[in-house]
């Protein structure tokens, strides 16, 4: 028998699991469910409801004309596009971005500090008794039971925190704070905080602890074994984080300025909510706000490959 035959053979008698086989039919019956339900016999009403001009060309040229400069619109020249843009953005694009950028940075330094200093207490390595399994001396029930109570209660905590959404926490602490950039920024940092811990903290389960180990059984102590082995060994990764929620971050603050806020969101608030709709400076602001996470993953990119070279 040849190499390939006995491949083959090995494939047919090899144990085969139906549940995937399973899922992957159900997924392909719904999918064929939700964009032919007549084939089930189901009536169903169609997506576009009664609109006749929905997903047409004629839409999409219009939508085009919408998000055209109104100056070009007007002229047909696009050399004009340079001194509209500049226009908006001494106007009110340069602050509103500003805004933006420094309301999402100043929140996740927030919950990176904050998640920074709480993480050791989470860590189901050194967040117990017998940090790492190392003999630490003789514990009793009592100090058992109350590190696995802070283990759980931290833990618990980034749960909370990072269940509830930010536009909640923003409604509540403007009606305790009143309308300012605080209750925005501190929303942000409250839920950030939550899913930074989360994160990090899965690094941290699936960092080696090698060096950790040998540190303590030198003595050291759980702090010292954090600062010394955990998060030297994990900075790369958690700054990877850092930065994709920091994007997370602007994104949200552009929503959230819709609240009142000075920023990306309000200025794209009030382009919507003219006598006219003005779709051209909505797309601007959302280009400004695209630009800048742009920009943030770039840093990103070549900070974490000069730490990595390092």
């Amino acid at each position: 028998m040849s190499d390939i035959e006995a491949v083959a053979s090995l494939k047919k008698s090899a144990p085969r699991w139906k549940l995937p086989r399973i899922v992957g039919g159900s997924i392909l019956a719904l999918i064929v469910l939700s964009w032919a339900p007549g084939i089930f016999g189901i009536t169903a009403k169609p997506i576009a409801g009664n609109n006749a001009n929905s997903l047409t060309p004629e839409r999409a040229n219009q939508f085009y004309d919408w998000i055209t400069p109104k100056p070009v619109r007007d002229s047909g020249d696009w050399n004009e596009v340079s001194a509209w843009a500049d226009s908006l953005w001494k106007s009110s694009g340069k602050e509103a971005l500003y805004n933006t950028v420094a309301m999402a940075t100043a929140a996740i330094i927030i919950a990176g500090v904050i998640a920074l200093i709480v993480l050791p207490w989470t860590s189901r390595a050194l967040a117990r008794a017998r940090p790492l399994d190392l003999p630490h001396g003789e514990k009793n029930a009592l100090n058992r039971y109350a590190w696995r109570g802070i283990g759980f209660t931290t833990r618990s905590g980034f749960i909370l925190t990072r269940a509830i959404p930010e536009y909640i926490y923003a409604y509540i602490l403007i009606g305790l704070i009143g309308q300012s950039a605080w209750p925005l920024i501190i929303a942000l940092a409250l839920h950030n905080f939550g899913i930074l811990g989360r994160l990090w903290g899965e690094v941290m389960e699936n960092q080696p602890t090698t060096n950790a180990r040998q540190l303590m059984a030198l003595g050291a102590s759980r702090a010292q074994a954090y600062a010394s082995s955990f998060l030297p060994e994990s900075f790369n990764r958690f700054l990877m984080y850092l930065f994709y929620r920091w994007e997370t971050c602007i994104r949200e603050t552009t929503i959230l300025g819709m609240l009142g806020v000075a920023s990306l969101g309000l200025q794209i608030s009030l382009a919507r909510g003219g006598a006219q709709r003005a779709y051209d400076e909505m797309f601007f602001y959302v280009l400004l706000g695209a630009a800048v996470i742009f920009i943030g993953d770039l840093m990103s990119f070549f900070l974490r490959r000069s730490l990595t070279k390092a």
